[in-house]
């Protein structure tokens, strides 16, 4: 071949091979939080840090958000709902001091969670309306099926130029959570139906990555991930579940940052351009250990004015206690904090058993000086003491409903077995089916809260005292209080569950 001919031939080769464009893989940062539940100041928490440090507390906690933004430029930062309800400063402002907290910070979307109906729609109408970030929630309707005022399904944002797809939910359970009349002008849509419903708008909107804010709990989100193809990350809540590694369900990856702003949540998410799709996932959890983060002074000065409004009354010793009562035991569901609340309730109205949704015990008690202040946080929900009359076979019946949700008693012992009750006695004498007993709850529980239908089947009921004032003045007249033996539920097998939160 000639000279010239070869030089042809590479020519054409070279013009030929044109080396495919390699694919870019942008990453994206989530930064997120959820069921920070009022928790302003920063608190005690022996899993964390060993005492005398603390944890958490609003300042604290955009601190460490603040460095992570600037170590992650390219970043969302997301809350998953349950904003108030649990302290003083939070609940005496109806969420109001919680919204002024996150105002401070560039949320680009939060959800509504099931606390955030305690105070009844105009007030969480109110926190919605003084909300600085987006708030969405496609789940959640008025009875005509019209999405809340300046409440949006979802919205779609730019993160280094890929656009995010951000989609929020609300539990169902919310009904059963909340005083009835709390939630008499809204529905509460399936999540799974809801997300096939708007997932073609979000993708026709542009978003090449979904993600789902959820308040459903970690249980139901690995359902909905299980149900419906098409999410890349769940952020969510609810369950108060700190998921240090995540959980992947097929190609969804779900993440939850624990509870009262312990921990700030990372996800990181690799988008593959040329493939148009996550194609690596990996999340950490950073805990809130104040010692070792500078709290944001914007923030710091907002917590200040919230807690100095309410500070007098929440200063004030009300009780010592001899040993710590924490407020779960995780191997048969009987709470130390448990047990002395329903004492307090029984003794208060005399009644032959008491009993205590543990999903209303919002915090333990440390030993020590007790304050106002931390009663508040266990029992912040403005629960009266009732009592009703039910037979034997009735309490029986409500002592089996309330085994997964882990009941807490007093006057009573039993034993499980599976979901079986048996062995019940009250006072030390054996149940009597055909028996009457007068039974000390409250009103929470007689309206069928936590899904307690057994007691709304009572008779005689009566009200009483809120159970915060019941509990303070117990600790007054019970001074070095000390836990009470772990000896009302005896578990021969398991059959505990999940506590509503």
């Amino acid at each position: 071949m000639a000279p010239m001919s070869k030089c042809i031939v590479v020519l054409l080769v070279i013009l030929w091979w044109v080396p495919p464009a390699q694919a870019e893989v942008r990453r994206l940062f989530i930064l997120h939080t959820n069921d920070f539940h009022g928790r302003l100041e920063p608190f005690p928490d022996k899993s964390l840090v060993a005492p005398p440090g603390h944890v958490g507390g609003a300042a604290y906690l955009a601190g460490e958000i603040d460095v992570l933004e600037r170590v992650h430029p390219h970043s969302l930062l997301l809350d998953a709902g349950d904003i108030a309800q649990g302290t003083a400063a939070s609940n005496l402002s109806f969420g109001m001091a919680d919204v002024d907290f996150l105002n401070v910070l560039p949320y680009d979307a939060r959800t509504i969670g099931n606390h955030e109906f305690d105070w009844g729609q105009p007030r969480l109408q109110a926190m919605v309306d003084r909300s600085k970030a987006p708030i969405v929630c496609a789940n959640l309707v008025d009875l005509d099926g019209r999405l809340l005022p300046h409440v949006r399904p979802y919205v779609v944002t730019s993160v280094d130029g890929v656009k995010v797809g951000i989609l929020g939910l609300i539990t169902t359970d919310t009904p059963k959570l909340s005083f009835p009349g709390n939630v008499a002008t809204v529905r509460f849509l399936d999540p799974a139906d809801t997300v096939r419903k708007y997932l073609p708008r979000m993708r026709q909107d542009g978003a090449q990555v979904v993600v789902l804010l959820t308040h459903l709990g970690v249980d139901a989100d690995e359902k909905l991930a299980r149900d419906v193809p098409g999410i890349d990350a769940i952020v969510g809540g609810h369950s108060h579940t700190a998921l240090s590694d995540g959980r992947m369900v097929g190609h969804t990856i779900i993440v939850q940052g624990g509870c009262y702003g312990r921990y700030v949540g990372t996800l990181e998410l690799d988008y593959d351009t040329d493939q148009r799709q996550v194609v690596s996932e990996r999340c950490e959890l950073t805990p809130i250990v104040t010692a070792m983060i500078s709290p944001d002074a914007k923030v710091q000065a907002v917590v200040r004015e919230s807690v100095a409004r309410v500070g007098p009354r929440i200063a004030r010793q009300v009780g010592q206690l001899a040993e710590d009562l924490p407020v779960g035991d995780e191997t048969s569901g009987e709470s130390p904090l448990g047990d002395v609340v329903c004492d307090a309730v029984r003794q208060e109205t005399g009644a032959d058993v008491a009993c205590y949704n543990h999903g209303g015990l919002r915090a333990s008690l440390l030993a020590g000086p007790v304050k106002w202040g931390d009663v508040f946080s266990v029992l912040p929900f403005d629960n009266h003491v009732m009592t009703v009359t039910l037979t034997g076979a009735q309490l029986k019946a409500l002592l089996t409903q309330g085994v997964p949700l882990h009941i807490q008693v007093s006057g009573v012992t039993f034993e499980v077995d599976g979901q079986t009750v048996r062995n019940v006695q009250v006072g030390g004498a054996a149940l009597s089916d055909s028996a009457s007993y007068r039974v000390a709850t409250i009103d929470f529980m007689i309206l069928g809260g936590d899904g307690y239908t057994v007691l709304a089947g009572g008779t005689q009921p009566t009200s009483g005292r809120l159970v915060l004032d019941v509990m303070v003045d117990y600790l007054r007249r019970h001074p070095d209080l000390r836990r009470p033996p772990a000896d009302r539920i005896h578990v021969v097998r398991g059959g505990g569950g999940q506590a509503p939160e």
